[in-house]
């Protein structure tokens, strides 16, 4: 059966992405990693100390709409939203995708759990939650969820709260899937229509803050997720999907980095601001803070230096990798020789500003 347009176009589009699958890991991902991850400890850190997280600097810039450990979620789902589409666009079905998924979240997820129940809840007094001790483990570990404690920390603002930083990986996990929907139904491979969604998701999301809509526990949101928190996080998340979908065509300038920063500042004195911005400008200026060390590491830097000299060194327009037509090292200007100088001055294409080959899908496989 000859296969419709629609499939040709989805299989040269999967084909595309493995194609042009990135050969480094030279970019920023690890780093903003940790330093999110110090920034949740932070921002966490004024709970703690003294109840409340009214003196967090993020939550008074920003007039108590955020804080600095909620904007360091964000940026784990915006970056997440992107490299888990790379790893689906790359994955050779839906058992090669989910595998790799499972085998990202529930290892680490497990070891945590087992090290907060045998060796971070005794040590703070406390102990397991019900009389099948075992069960409530496995079983809140199978859901991506926290153990039931009490007894631990019983002198801390939050009693027997452990380790409040694994709410998140539960709506991880479920984004996961969301992905998996989206690449099942086609709708992956449609631009037009995530982009949709995701603006439809930063609307919903700013209905929840205008309406304060809270949403208490349940056995039914145990399961399935509270809707606040789909809310909030879905946005974002499919916020690096788009960035993922838009990746050739998005350039970092000078004016929109501006922008991106003076939209933020904005949205710290309207109420909700932070809510309807977040997702687009901090998105953006996420992936330029990634682009960053993908450009010194390619040695644009140093090759602008050497363009802006008298002597002009014959550099294709799409071909950034050497100067002229010999593979003789440059190490500094004193090992510039015949081959390398150019003695017709001519005018030269720029180089390519960015940087398809080192993009951040190489994180994840």
């Amino acid at each position: 059966m000859a296969k419709s347009q629609y499939e040709v176009k989805v299989a040269a589009a999967v084909q595309t992405v493995k194609a042009s699958s990135v050969k480094s890991r030279l970019n920023n991902f690890d780093f903003l990693r940790l330093f999110f991850a110090i920034g949740v400890i932070f921002s966490h850190s004024f709970p703690l100390g003294v109840g409340s997280s009214a003196n967090e600097p993020f939550n008074r810039i920003t007039r108590g709409q955020t804080t600095g450990g909620l904007i360091a979620v964000d940026c784990f789902f915006i970056m997440s939203g992107y490299l888990i589409t790379g790893s689906f666009m790359r994955s050779s079905g839906v058992l090669d995708y989910l595998g790799k998924r499972i085998r990202r979240i529930y290892p680490g997820f497990v070891v945590a759990m087992l090290f907060d129940a045998l060796v971070i809840v005794p040590l703070a007094g406390g102990i397991l939650l019900g009389r099948h001790k075992i069960v409530n483990l496995a079983l809140n570990s199978l859901l991506l969820r926290e153990a039931s404690y009490t007894g631990a920390f019983l002198g801390n603002p939050f009693r027997s709260s452990v380790n409040c930083s694994l709410w998140t990986i539960f709506f991880e996990f479920g984004c996961y899937i969301l992905v998996l929907i989206l690449g099942i139904s086609g709708a992956l491979f449609r631009r037009k229509i995530v982009s949709g969604l995701f603006l439809a998701s930063v609307l919903i999301s700013i209905v929840f803050n205008v309406r304060d809509l809270n949403f208490p526990e349940s056995r039914l949101f145990y399961y399935l997720g509270n809707p606040s928190g789909w809310a909030r996080l879905i946005p974002v998340y499919l916020a690096g999907v788009v960035a993922y979908l838009y990746r050739d065509q998005i350039r970092y300038t000078v004016k929109w980095i501006v922008a991106g920063f003076f939209a933020l500042l904005v949205a710290c004195f309207v109420p909700f601001g932070w809510a309807a911005v977040f997702p687009f400008a901090g998105t953006y200026l996420l992936f330029w803070i990634q682009s960053i060390r993908s450009a010194f590491s390619r040695g644009e830097i140093r090759r602008l230096f050497l363009r802006s000299l008298p002597l002009r060194f014959p550099v294709a327009a799409d071909d950034c990798s050497g100067l002229g037509q010999t593979d003789e090292p440059i190490h500094s200007l004193h090992d510039l020789g015949p081959s390398h100088i150019a003695f017709r001055v001519r005018k030269l294409a720029p180089c390519r500003a960015t940087i398809p080959e080192y993009g951040p899908e190489a994180i994840v496989g």
